[in-house]
């Protein structure tokens, strides 16, 4: 019973806004507390305060026989904020069992968690886990139920859903194996805009003379709805959370690794057709921490979001069609795209042109042409990089060039001389663009570079690139550029880089992991 109420409490770290610093402390601090009835207050970090209270209420026959007990675990987690803000959980758990073949046995368990935070949001779950038994008194089954809601105080969105969850019987114990919630979005109107869904699985180890968890596997499927059957935001992410045990069951470590795939289809194309952009998580690193009463828990957690797209081949997509300058000063690109494998069928969309792979002499330049073309109404063919390598209504073309010559794949071809200013761009441009498009796809990209002009934004990322490539930047060392960024690379040593890896730290954010790989390639060991 022990495990069981241990394993029950952790959905209440699942279930609306993610409690993530109780994510592994809730699981073993309770089921090391049942080992007591009472009750004791403890400080889980320096802006978190966790109690818990343990009620025993036995009933006995004329004869001193113990025929029926109340077990019940109240726990509350407060967390204060350095701005004052506060958030509170309170999760009560009340166990009733009752006399089968000479002992108490459990007959239900019931969980009820409440989470209200000081701007407004709250979650609420409530489910029953009800055991069977034989007319021996043996244990033959166990099925658990719930609900569970959340409202965000700040959007008015609201989740609400099913928990469904399913056990096996090893050897007089009840073992959760399977926990699946279920729920659908509504935004402030009420409106359904989106589904999501946590399946959690859990593998034992008989230790110790008990069953005991040593991996839970839970992936979480979110999806926001969108025009037709296709989403427009879908994310899925899979954690496995690994227990180190000894030999009497005991944790002595634990180890998170996790994958995730997100697809964004963020515009629509006039055949209806949506576009289509695809991450995946990369340089996952989780960390875990020990807390004297509370024991092991992840306290941290780490990873990229990188763009599935294929670099390698420079200057395609090519594009072909009239410019124009937006009343924003962006420019951007009326194109004519073949829409058919068989090369006789075109549409026409409009994407932007992103300029930023230039140097400030090159985008200047660049800039007279598009101006001259815009004026002239003629046919324009730029070559640059963009996702999956494809142009969408609404795309944008990472430019870096001139079109020179034939592309098969676009109704016209370039003709003209490429202007003096642009002649020498060519080949130099291409890792550089590359290493341009892997920086914006980087978490913080929009903390460190975000507020900038484009001139700083290139200016920041060319002097970088440029201190990896001469060797001015090493593994342990640091540049600052000109406009006032701080760069540094810190070493790092885990099975997934290969050994020496190392992550660029821009300003205190973490943008970008190293593999082992890249530092020997760029010589930055």
């Amino acid at each position: 019973m022990k495990g069981l109420l241990g394993l029950t409490n952790r959905l209440t770290n699942k279930l609306g806004k993610e409690v993530k610093h109780m994510r592994s402390i809730c699981a073993l601090a309770i089921a090391a507390a049942l080992v007591f009835a009472g009750s004791y207050a403890l400080a889980a970090d320096p802006i978190t305060d966790f109690t818990q209270t343990i009620h025993v209420s036995t009933r006995y026959n004329a004869f001193g026989m113990a025929i029926g007990q109340t077990t019940v675990t109240t726990t509350v987690t407060t967390t204060t904020g350095d701005d004052g803000s506060t958030s509170m959980t309170t999760s009560v758990t009340t166990v009733e069992a009752s006399w089968h073949a000479g002992s108490l046995k459990t007959d239900t368990a019931h969980t009820v968690s409440d989470t209200t935070s000081s701007d407004g949001s709250y979650s609420h779950s409530e489910f029953t886990d009800v055991y069977t038994y034989d007319s021996n008194g043996v244990l033959t089954g166990c099925s658990g139920s719930g609900t569970f809601s959340s409202y965000d105080g700040e959007s008015g969105q609201t989740t609400s859903g099913t928990i469904t969850r399913t056990f096996e019987i090893r050897n007089g114990q009840a073992l959760l194996m399977s926990q699946v919630t279920s729920g659908t979005i509504y935004d402030a109107n009420g409106e359904a805009i989106g589904t999501t869904s946590t399946t959690t699985t859990y593998d034992y180890a008989y230790l110790g003379g008990q069953w005991v968890v040593v991996k839970e596997t839970s992936t979480t499927h979110t999806e926001m709805f969108g025009a037709g059957d296709t989403p427009r935001y879908s994310e899925t992410i899979t954690r496995v959370l690994t227990y180190d045990r000894n030999e009497f069951g005991q944790v002595t470590g634990i180890s998170q690794t996790a994958t995730g795939t997100r697809v964004i289809h963020d515009a629509i194309g006039p055949d209806g057709q949506p576009s289509e952009m695809t991450f995946h998580m990369e340089n996952y690193v989780a960390t875990a921490s020990w807390h004297p009463a509370l024991g092991w828990y992840i306290s941290g957690e780490e990873y990229d979001w990188v763009l599935d797209t294929d670099w390698d081949s420079w200057g395609d997509p090519a594009a072909t069609g009239t410019v124009f300058q937006g009343a924003d000063g962006q420019w951007y690109m009326t194109v004519q795209v073949w829409s058919n494998d068989e090369k006789t069928e075109y549409e026409t969309i409009t994407i932007k042109l992103d300029l930023t792979s230039l140097s400030p002499e090159a985008r200047a330049a660049m800039e007279q042409i598009l101006q001259q073309y815009a004026e002239s109404g003629e046919l324009l063919t730029l070559y640059g990089l963009s996702a999956n390598e494809v142009l969408v209504n609404g795309g944008t073309l990472l430019v870096v060039g001139l079109g020179n010559g034939s592309f098969d794949n676009h109704p016209y071809d370039f003709e003209g001389d490429v202007p003096d200013a642009l002649a020498n761009i060519g080949w130099q441009q291409e890792d550089f663009a590359e290493f341009v498009a892997m920086m914006q796809n980087s978490p913080y990209w929009r903390q460190v570079l975000g507020g900038m002009s484009n001139e700083d934004k290139w200016t920041t990322l060319n002097e970088l690139y440029t201190a990896l490539q001469n060797g001015d930047l090493k593994i342990g060392g640091s540049i600052t550029t000109s406009t006032g960024v701080t760069f540094s690379l810190v070493a790092e040593n885990n099975a997934r880089s290969g050994g020496a890896g190392a992550r660029l730290v821009a300003n205190g954010y973490s943008m970008r992991h190293f593999t082992n790989w890249l530092c020997r390639q760029l010589g930055l060991l």
